[in-house]
């Protein structure tokens, strides 16, 4: 809502969005997280209409990331009793910064980022049921390391944390730098 009056001003330009696969699928484990960026695709999903209407030549994208190696997993509130972590294959934020720059070069309604994500949205299309089988079998153990992390562990819920200003989570020994 902040960048939407100046693009209105401007005359023209790109909203660009940064979701996740599980604005489209849900993964267990991750209700609330999962919830909110429904949220914000149905937000996008009107305010492209709306912004259609008004004949404004405003793009509306959805940039949807599948397991990204950002400091999300350190941060974030966890009830599971070990640090999370992205669901394999486990991606470089470098690929989405490529994906948001090209879709504000070349418009496009969605770009998802990830092989991974691209093929569990093409099997939600052909078979919900699949998926959440899929999901029932293998959804938890991929989001857990080994390593021991308390309920009582600081998070960022409410407040920031300092030192986790970076780009790169811990996982980049497993995470692609490339996607088909």
């Amino acid at each position: 809502m902040a960048a939407l009056p100046h693009l209105k001003r401007e005359g023209r330009g790109a909203l660009i969005h940064v979701t996740s696969v599980e604005a489209k699928r849900s993964l267990p484990l991750q209700t609330a997280y999962a919830a909110s960026k429904h949220g914000v695709d149905g937000f996008l999903e009107s305010v492209r209409v709306e912004l259609m209407h008004q004949k404004l030549p405003i793009s509306v994208t959805e940039i949807m990331p599948a397991g990204i190696n950002t400091p999300l997993f350190n941060k974030a509130r966890t009830k599971l009793g070990v640090k999370p972590q992205p669901t394999p294959p486990i991606y470089q934020p470098s690929l989405v910064a490529k994906a948001i720059v090209e879709a504000a070069e070349h418009p496009k309604r969605e770009v998802v980022v990830g092989d991974a994500g691209k093929i569990i949205l093409l099997a939600q299309r052909i078979s919900p049921g699949l998926v959440d089988a899929y999901m029932e079998r293998n959804g938890f153990d991929s989001q857990y390391t080994k390593e021991p992390k308390s309920e009582n562990a600081p998070d960022n819920l409410f407040d920031p944390i300092s030192d986790y200003d970076k780009i790169e989570g811990d996982f980049s020994d497993q995470a692609r730098s490339w996607s088909l």
